[in-house]
């Protein structure tokens, strides 16, 4: 027999996909703009990529890139600066989502959080970079609706996140790159 936990954050990760990314919104003006779940999923795809190449622990920084958001299913998505209880709430967000599941499980997961929430190791710091590169990356895809100022402020936003040497080279590529279709 299943979980019920289980279930809950299936059912978590599916809302997402259609809690759309109220920055987009709010600050560029894009009418149709990616969910959460877009966002995640480009997020741990790059995870995987960069994990490899650097030789960190691949597996761990999926998971990280694939839970950061999930609170967002409960509390929706909140702007950076938006609301001063964004982490407290998201935090009891994610608790309340692992606190059915096993106890082995329910710790694992805890504790993978509040790695990434703290940025306690070389994982979580490149995940939390990796989340503003994906938000920059995102930015000058949406160039081609015409927003270019807001949306420079984003793709700016991305690049002052990032030290991460190797993740400010594909930074460097990515804006270089002449067919952003």
């Amino acid at each position: 027999m299943t979980s019920p936990g289980i279930i809950d954050i299936i059912f978590a990760a599916e809302k997402l996909k259609k809690e759309k990314r109220k920055g987009w919104i709010a600050k560029a003006g894009i009418k149709n703009p990616e969910s959460v779940a877009d966002h995640s999923y480009a997020t741990a795809l790059i995870a995987m990529i960069v994990g490899d190449d650097m030789n960190l622990n691949t597996e761990k920084m999926i998971r990280m890139a694939l839970l950061h958001d999930l609170g967002e299913s409960i509390i929706g998505d909140i702007m950076p600066g938006e609301d001063p209880w964004k982490e407290e709430m998201e935090d009891r967000a994610m608790g309340a989502l692992f606190s059915k599941l096993s106890g082995e499980l329910r710790s694992f997961y805890e504790g993978l959080w509040q790695e990434f929430r703290v940025g306690k190791s070389p994982e979580a710091v490149i995940v939390h970079q990796i989340d503003k590169l994906e938000m920059g990356i995102q930015a000058m895809l949406y160039l081609l609706c015409g927003k270019y100022e807001v949306l420079q402020r984003f793709m700016n936003a991305a690049e002052d996140a990032l030290d991460n040497t190797r993740l400010l080279s594909l930074w460097k590529e990515v804006r270089s790159h002449k067919n952003v279709e």
